[in-house]
């Protein structure tokens, strides 16, 4: 029993992380208007199938789920990464054409980028996935 409620957490976790982003995503997209980069819309392909596949696995407390829902994570992690890391190393190689690039992106509470916020989210939904793995394993 212990291990279908942390197996529950787990997921859960993970997709109330993934329903954040994604509506945060949205707000950004479609209220404020901030037009994405190209890397961004990569990741907004692996986050929104997330939410879904996230959501049903946890519904149905499917710990199956968690190998269709990593790989889309740690690719998400992937190109956010890159997206952090370019303007650092390779300024020549980030975002220039959208109206607002990504190094002028906007910054939550004034001092978090959004690329790094969105690094963070996809390694938190993947370590959970991980998790359920390993309970799955057990």
């Amino acid at each position: 029993m212990k291990d279908r409620q942390e197996l529950s957490f787990y997921l859960y976790s993970a997709w109330l992380v993934a329903w954040v982003a994604l509506l945060g995503s949205l707000y950004y997209g479609e209220v404020v208007g901030y037009e994405p980069c190209p890397l961004c819309w990569y990741q907004r392909c692996c986050l929104f199938p997330l939410t879904i596949l996230l959501g049903m696995g946890a519904w149905y407390r499917d710990g199956h789920i968690a190998r269709y829902g990593l790989p889309l994570a740690l690719i998400g992690f992937i190109v956010a990464l890159y997206q952090v890391l370019t303007p650092f190393f390779w300024p020549a190689l980030a975002c220039h054409d959208v109206q607002d690039s990504c190094m002028d992106e906007p910054k939550l509470f004034g001092y978090l980028p959004l690329s790094w916020i969105s690094s963070v989210v996809f390694l938190w939904i993947a370590g959970n996935l991980v998790c359920v793995l390993k309970r799955n394993a057990q």
